[in-house]
Order: C-alpha cells, then structure tokens, then sequence
C-alpha cells in the first residue's frame, strides 16, 4: 500500500515538474493529500479533534466539586467552576461524563480570591479593583496513584472602584471561569 502511495506520489511529482505556475499548487495538494492518508493509515497513539489530543482508551471523565479554601468566596464558587469545566470536556471533546468509574478526572481547591488595588503608576491613582481567583488542579487516570500532574491556574479581571463587588460580581466570575477553564481544558488536552 505504502509502495502505490510513493509511486503514485513520484508520478504526480513528475508531471509536474516542468509546469512551473502549477506546479507549486499541485505539490501542496500532494503533500497534503499525503499527509492526510499518512494520518489515516497510522492513528496509532492519539485521538484528534477540534484541536485536542485525547488516548483512544480514554472514553469518560468526571470533575469532582472543587473545594472552597478561602472565607470570603461566594459558597457556590466551587460548584460552578466545575460545572464549567465539564460543559467545557462535554462540548469540545469525545469524552463521556461518567461519575462510576471514570478512565480520567479532575479535582482540586480554589485557593484563592482576593479583591486588590493594582499599584498605580508615579502621579496615577487607581481607578479599578482586580478580582483575583487562583485554583489548583490535579488531573488523574484511574490506573494511575499518582495525578497525571497537578498545577495552579491564576486569572483576574478588573472593575471600577465606583462599582461595588457584588453588583459585578457574576460577570466577573463568568469572564474570569471561561480563561481558568481554557487553561486547564488545554493543559489536558492539548499539549500547549
């Protein structure tokens, strides 16, 4: 199979060769016809789909309610990053939630969030509050004792002082989950 793939690769290359203007569009058509059969033909340790690189064998998931360790997070903090973290596994990967069992799963604790008034520059005043939120995730496989790794993710977003917390706070907290659940998706799935 692979030797009819070269010939017919080397046929193609060869007609080409001495039609100049076309020729550049039809090597690329060649390498990436290549490319994609090549892909198809040896799938041999990765899943790929929508950016994510997933084992073949892993088929569930589930994310464990993170824990609260700071006294001044609203209480459901921890229920609604997880919520966001499986919405996201669910949407934009094969994976089945599955809380028997599951071939990999996340857990962790929200360590912190804190409201500071970022430094202000010589002859500036403030004129904003960052929320700051920090959690720590372990990412585990059932046939593994030990996480696969464990890592804290960090991500703020701003308001003005003329705002009071908790009238912005759910916006906050919604821009501030969608960049902490980016960074764990991809720290997971994607190898960035």
């Amino acid at each position: 199979m692979i030797a009819k793939l070269v010939k017919f690769i080397n046929y193609i290359y060869n007609l080409c060769r001495n039609k100049k203007p076309l020729c550049f569009m039809k090597k690329g058509l060649i390498i990436l016809v290549t490319l994609f059969i090549y892909c198809s033909l040896f799938q041999a340790c990765k899943y790929s789909f929508k950016g994510t690189s997933i084992d073949p064998d892993v088929e569930t998931f589930y994310v464990e309610v993170f824990d609260i360790k700071v006294l001044n997070a609203p209480p459901t903090i921890g229920q609604d990053f997880s919520n966001e973290l499986t919405e996201k596994i669910q949407r934009e990967s094969r994976l089945n939630l599955s809380d028997i069992d599951p071939d990999i799963s996340f857990e962790g604790v929200l360590t912190r969030f804190e409201v500071t008034e970022p430094s202000p520059e010589a002859g500036e005043t403030v004129a904003f509050n960052r929320l700051n939120i920090n959690v720590k995730v372990d990412f585990l496989d059932k046939d593994e004792e030990d996480p696969i790794w464990s890592q804290q993710f960090s991500y703020f977003s701003d308001f003005s002082t003329s705002q009071n917390l908790l009238d912005v706070q759910d916006q906050l907290l919604e821009d501030i989950y969608a960049q902490l659940v980016e960074d764990v998706f991809n720290k997971a799935f994607t190898n960035w």
